[in-house]
């Protein structure tokens, strides 16, 4: 079963083709599904790569930020 966008993304940043590559939709559909999130993902840019995070504004949309866009959620690392 594929994942949603959404789900995929609280696992941590990823790419549109590794969002196509879990959820089987075309970069069209990942491109207009993460567009409509609106304020829930953010875009992160290093030199040509992009990738997607979703904000803590995604996460819980009971919750409110002044600026959800400052607040990234990043699943925390396994202890070793």
């Amino acid at each position: 079963m594929a994942l949603a966008i959404r789900d995929y993304l609280k696992r941590g940043p990823a790419s549109s083709k590794e969002i196509q590559a879990v959820t089987g939709l075309s970069q069209t559909a990942v491109a207009r599904q993460i567009r409509g999130m609106g304020d829930a993902v953010v875009k992160l840019r290093s030199g040509r790569s992009l990738r997607y995070a979703i904000t803590s504004f995604g996460i819980d949309q009971n919750s409110f930020f002044k600026n959800p866009l400052l607040e990234i959620w990043v699943p925390e690392a396994p202890l070793s």
